[in-house]
């Protein structure tokens, strides 16, 4: 569990479970070529040490967290003008259902007592856009950025990564070497 004793570091990332599908489809007609991908993501609610079980006998015992679902679609074009240079553009949108804490439920399912926050929930697009380069069947170079369109942050308090993930705009530079 995240945030657990002796942990010298914040937790950024809940520790808790997923479980999602995406489907995706590409369709190439000469040098242009289509993706579009879109997906649930279920997550699934778990001890957590940075939350209390205040309805618990002995109180600060661990309460559950449950990031909320996903629903993410994307969408990108990509185009080769030339052998070695290729032009890739396109979208993505994320929409993250709210969270809910809660106390452990005796019942089937240890989740069914969690209760949702107010304002935790988080929506974003964002515009993507890369150059890719290969000069050489052993090597690929690629330069881009992801620019937010629309963003809004969930209200929680502290910034766990699967609560709220708006970054502002991000450059993203790579280097493959295949041998």
């Amino acid at each position: 569990s995240s945030g657990g004793p002796g942990s010298r570091h914040i937790p950024l990332g809940t520790g808790t479970t997923n479980l999602g599908m995406y489907v995706a489809a590409k369709q190439r007609v000469g040098p242009v070529a289509a993706t579009v991908r879109g997906g649930y993501v279920h997550k699934f609610s778990a001890v957590s040490m940075f939350v209390r079980d205040t309805d618990a006998a002995t109180l600060g015992l661990n309460g559950r967290f449950k990031p909320g679902d996903e629903i993410a679609a994307s969408g990108s074009l990509l185009v080769q003008p030339l052998d070695l240079v290729a032009l890739e553009g396109g979208a993505s949108y994320v929409n993250r259902l709210p969270a809910a804490i809660g106390p452990t439920s005796n019942a089937i399912s240890p989740g069914d007592h969690v209760v949702e926050l107010k304002d935790s929930d988080f929506e974003a697009m964002n515009v993507n856009f890369r150059v890719l380069v290969e000069p050489s069947v052993n090597w690929d170079f690629s330069l881009g950025a992801s620019v937010p369109l629309m963003s809004r942050n969930s209200g929680a308090v502290f910034p766990l990564e699967d609560q709220s993930e708006s970054y502002g705009t991000t450059l993203v530079a790579g280097a493959i070497f295949r041998w």
